[in-house]
């Protein structure tokens, strides 16, 4: 197999019911230079049976116990040879046949994004697909003249509209003036993240800013440390307003096991958000905007 441009790391434990409709969905991609890399957690239940069965060259297993998915995912990443990173769960999938290939030609073609993503659908545990998820069915819409105007004055002064009012306009008048450089404003007023199982990012992005995974902690995310890293350092995503991926809701999630760990965690991510936003603001903090190698594209301050 030829050097993959693109590698997606699975962690898995005990998946049969699920992983099947994960791998058919990874098999399906127009886009051929892949590697999976599977990490699983010594599964007693089938999964590698059918991960075997499917016997496909761009798939590499590894079984052993582990800490949780974030321990397999950080020992994924260190066999991975790709050019850009991806995360899938066993248990979700790709809706968009072309998904890899969008984010390999918008990663490809344009030197100042680094993280590429799209719009998540909700997914039933019998596998009943739905809508867009609510967080991000927004950015499905496209730009109007009302939205550039209002972006405009924006600009001149961020602070002269309330945030609940100017949430309300993002969301109706969508993705378009959220984009790149755009999207610093959106996070600093609303905190929120990308769908981790369809972003596509550089590897220097994960070398920046995704946390090493510490042995013991058995922490359930290492997400919102990313997201926070990602956008304080000044690198620039990109939305694709289409439905990318599934993801489903199933007894046995972390999130749904531990729920009081994860509210702290998300809680502890939006007051950092909060308060890089009071220093930007309050012109403590000069932001710089970041290229695909790191370079400085750009700077932002706001002195009032």
């Amino acid at each position: 197999m030829p050097k993959p441009r693109i590698s997606i790391v699975m962690p898995t434990f005990n998946t049969v019911r699920f992983i099947k409709d994960a791998l058919d969905s990874i098999v399906r991609q127009s886009f051929k230079e892949w590697e999976l890399i599977i990490m699983d957690g010594a599964s007693t239940d089938g999964t590698l049976d059918v991960v075997a069965r499917l016997d496909h060259p761009n798939i590499r297993v590894f079984s052993e116990p582990d800490e949780g998915a974030f321990h397999a995912i950080t020992k994924g990443f260190e066999k991975a040879i790709g050019d850009y990173f991806m995360t899938m769960c066993a248990s979700d999938g790709y809706i968009d046949n072309d998904w890899l290939q969008l984010c390999v030609d918008a990663l490809d073609s344009d030197p100042e994004v680094s993280l590429v993503w799209g719009i998540p659908a909700l997914c039933t545990e019998d596998g009943s697909i739905g809508g867009a998820h609510p967080a991000f069915a927004q950015f499905l819409k496209r730009r109007t003249i009302v939205s550039r105007l209002f972006r405009m004055l924006e600009w001149k002064n961020r602070n002269w509209i309330p945030q609940n009012i100017k949430r309300g306009i993002l969301r109706r008048f969508g993705v378009d003036d959220i984009q790149k450089k755009n999207w610093l404003f959106f996070w600093l007023d609303t905190g929120l993240w990308f769908p981790d199982l369809n972003m596509c990012y550089r590897r220097l992005v994960y070398e920046k800013c995704m946390p090493p995974y510490q042995l013991g902690s058995y922490v359930i995310d290492e997400y919102m440390p990313f997201y926070f890293n990602f956008n304080r350092q000044g690198f620039l995503p990109l939305c694709i307003p289409r439905i990318a991926n599934f993801g489903r809701t199933h007894e046995g999630q972390t999130g749904r096991a531990r729920p009081a760990e994860l509210h702290k965690i998300i809680e502890k991510y939006l007051l950092r958000v909060q308060n890089y936003s009071k220093g930007l603001r309050k012109g403590k903090v000069t932001h710089e905007f970041r290229g695909k190698d790191g370079e400085v594209i750009g700077r932002y301050s706001c002195k009032l």
